[in-house]
């Protein structure tokens, strides 16, 4: 098994984090409309627990630890953005945040991940417009404002990246990827293209990183049945086809582990891979920790 495999796995399920010793991964599935989080070591399923019931089905479910704290986003089966706790003592707790009544888009997907001075959630508005919130220990900050056209259904990933800049990626209109990012002082965001993103077959799942030393950033795209590798300098290469829920390499092995790709970043902010340092900021659908 490769890390290719741990890619695959990880794109296919709702969301997912590694341990804290980067031993097991636990991924996130909607299973029937329940939450459900597997703990994987290898190719192995070990421990498995129920989140909650009621979710939407096929909903992202963005999965988050940093720090004594578990969390993670759904939406539930009335089209609401909820969210879940989780402690020893009491296992997964609702965290109150339908009380909000966040509404979204019935096609919308997720992304989630912490920073410095809280956690963030984006998402599809009933509109189709982007928008985010910021959960601090006792605000929440909406974001409405942002200048993008994503297209309905759009893919989403956020990361926070080496400037400590917000940037979250979406598919626009225009069928390409774009990206996002908020000016760390003003509040202000501007949009972005990544050159040579767009693709014949639709996009069912992007997670994205940057590479610490040149801050490029790299993107994993999964299609039906393909997954790629684009770079925001423009190169674009085809990685290999998902069958089932194995991936098969294009070409020779070695090949295709030459360069920089993010092979898994999870809930505590650490890459796994190749070329990827440990110590790296995230790029996901989900996590990042100073």
């Amino acid at each position: 098994m490769t890390k290719y495999d741990d890619l695959t796995r990880c794109l296919l399920a709702a969301g997912g984090a590694p341990s804290e010793d980067g031993k097991t991964m636990n991924l996130v599935y909607e299973e029937d409309n329940d939450l459900v989080v597997k703990e994987w070591t290898g190719s192995e399923v070990g421990d498995q627990a129920l989140i909650t019931s009621g979710v939407k089905k096929s909903t992202d479910a963005p999965y988050l630890e940093f720090g004594d704290k578990r969390l993670v986003f759904f939406i539930d089966e009335s089209n609401t953005l909820q969210c879940f706790t989780h402690n020893d003592t009491d296992g997964w707790d609702d965290f109150g945040l339908g009380e909000a009544k966040i509404d979204v888009h019935p096609l919308s997907r997720l992304t989630a991940c912490p920073t410095p001075t809280g956690v963030i959630a984006f998402f599809q508005a009933l509109n189709g417009s982007l928008k985010g919130i910021k959960m601090g220990e006792k605000s929440l900050e909406v974001f409405d404002k942002i200048p993008a056209t994503p297209m309905k259904g759009a893919a989403l990933s956020v990361v926070v990246d080496v400037e400590d800049k917000v940037c979250l990626f979406y598919m626009h209109e225009d069928n390409n990827m774009h990206y996002v990012v908020q000016n760390s002082g003003t509040g202000a965001w501007k949009d972005h293209i990544l050159e040579k993103s767009a693709f014949d077959t639709p996009i069912t799942r992007v997670l994205v990183s940057q590479d610490p030393q040149t801050k490029t950033f790299v993107a994993a795209f999964l299609t039906a049945s393909t997954l790629f590798r684009v770079e925001s300098s423009g190169k674009r290469t085809e990685l290999g086809d998902v069958v089932g829920e194995k991936f098969k390499a294009t070409g020779s092995e070695e090949s295709i582990l030459v360069g920089y790709i993010p092979v898994y970043v999870g809930g505590r902010g650490r890459y796994h891979g190749k070329m990827i340092s440990k110590n790296s900021h995230y790029w996901s659908s989900v996590e990042y920790r100073r």
